[in-house]
């Protein structure tokens, strides 16, 4: 494993233990039992899929929203030059 990985997470493991049980919906006693490199490999593979996650969704609302920027767009010109 990456020491500056293991460095970065072990400067605040009380919060990166409050972080994984939220983001894993696992108790307490759960990480206090897991290994050390299996709770820092899940927390950074859980912390990147949640990033991706929102990403994905900020892609979304942009292409969402210039769509209907298009279609309001496309409309008003049609109202604008109506069919003879």
């Amino acid at each position: 494993m990456n020491p500056d990985i293991i460095e970065k997470y072990t400067k605040n493991q009380s919060e990166n233990e409050m972080t994984l049980m939220n983001l894993m919906n696992m108790g307490w006693v759960d990480v206090q039992m897991m290994p050390y490199p299996r709770f820092i490999e899940l927390l950074t593979w859980k912390i990147e899929l949640e990033n991706a996650k929102q990403k994905k969704m900020e892609e979304r609302s942009r292409n969402t929203s210039s769509k209907k920027k298009v279609n309001a767009v496309t409309s008003r010109m049609s109202k604008n030059n109506p069919k003879r």
